[in-house]
């Protein structure tokens, strides 16, 4: 997913407002710290008392922010 950087932003690094940003799903979805062992198949990640500790962008299947899934709201249901 490609976006510009709306403000300047500090996150360990200074993104001036305007920068071109690519944020990679495939390694977000990896993150250790977020998904233990990233790459085994387990279902219970997603059970509902795990899905509370899942930080809120730190998982997004079908993008996030106002460009999201646009039947998400029926998804939940």
């Amino acid at each position: 997913m490609g976006a510009s950087c709306m403000l300047n932003l500090r996150c360990g690094h200074i993104i001036p407002k305007g920068c071109p940003i690519e944020v990679l799903a495939y390694f977000l979805h990896r993150d250790e710290e977020v998904f233990p062992d990233p790459e085994k198949f387990d279902p219970e990640r997603f059970s509902p008392e795990n899905v509370l500790k899942i930080p809120e962008y730190a998982y997004i299947p079908f993008s996030a922010g106002p460009r999201n899934c646009i039947d998400e709201d029926q998804n939940t249901q």
